[in-house]
């Protein structure tokens, strides 16, 4: 199936009530892990709205998969970066990713929110054995980053006792900082740390020495909606094969024994069950041969 990644049909997508339909389904470069995205959550991208942390995460795979092909880099998802730079030591154990080793990577991109109002850019260089947590508003980002070097260096210690885990753990950590465009609005945050997320992979492994962001309203609308489309062209989603509900490979036509309902006004299919579909409205609406299902996309 084409993809329609045009901007007509983003306002498209944007226009339309919140839910939570499949927009967009991000692989891993090795493919063994799937990243779900739902229209109630890419609707966040659309212009002068604050961007929720699952659209920034799927943003970043989805980048990375385009502009971080042969990098070890690997992406640490918002909540773990959170605990690990902010929170509790004692919440650090339920975040130590015991299956992960690091020495399979050179590098962490992250990000972690700040009083549930403000996104902020992480990033590990293991090569120079920096850490970087840079605020889209520029405050206190040598006294944050350091903190976080401390932070890290606990962290991979505490692998260490709790799993016998060496990675990373004799790595010297220490704080750094890189220049970089200020914000001027209250809702960009998370552009902004896309943005950044963006430079640093294309960069990697040597750390840019600033990173330059247009900050006028016209230049973070078209920002946003270059972020938007390349989510969609990297997604491996299809409304004509997949579940909008779950994602999961829907074979088109019905075939085998897996049970699937139509929209009949913008074709996307769903699992029954998916949606809370009984059994019996399912062979109900099959049996109807005028019978017009629409989803909640619809």
């Amino acid at each position: 199936m084409k993809k329609s990644t045009d901007t007509a049909g983003l306002k498209k997508i944007w226009k339309k009530k919140d839910s939570e339909v499949v927009i967009a389904v991000i692989e891993s470069p090795d493919k063994t892990d799937q990243f779900i995205l739902r229209q109630n959550e890419f609707n966040s991208l659309a212009p002068q709205k604050w961007l929720l942390g699952e659209t920034i995460e799927c943003y970043l795979r989805a980048m990375l998969n385009v502009k971080g092909l042969g990098k070890r880099i690997y992406i640490l998802n918002h909540y773990s970066a959170g605990v690990i730079v902010f929170g509790e030591r004692s919440a650090m154990a339920n975040h130590s990713l015991p299956k992960l080793n690091f020495d399979n990577y050179d590098g962490v991109i992250g990000f972690v929110n700040v009083s549930n109002n403000h996104w902020k850019f992480l990033y590990l260089n293991k090569l120079n054995k920096n850490v970087f947590v840079i605020d889209p508003l520029g405050q206190a980002e040598d006294q944050e980053s350091g903190v976080a070097a401390k932070r890290f260096c606990q962290f991979f210690r505490m692998r260490q006792n709790r799993y016998q885990k060496t990675d990373w753990v004799d790595v010297k950590w220490k704080g750094a900082t890189i220049n970089h465009s200020i914000q001027k609005d209250g809702n960009n945050c998370g552009v902004f740390v896309m943005k950044m997320a963006t430079d640093v992979v294309e960069a990697f492994p040597v750390v840019p020495q600033e990173i330059k962001i247009a900050t006028s309203q016209k230049d973070l609308k078209d920002l946003r909606i270059t972020m938007a489309k390349t989510i969609l062209q990297c997604s491996v989603f299809s409304e004509t094969d997949h579940c909008s509900s779950c994602g999961q490979e829907n074979p088109t036509g019905q075939k085998g024994n897996t049970k699937w309902i139509e929209c009949t006004k913008c074709r996307r299919w769903y699992h029954p069950t998916c949606i809370a579909m009984s059994d019996e409205d399912w062979d109900k609406e099959k049996e109807e041969v005028t019978t017009m299902w629409n989803c909640d996309f619809c």
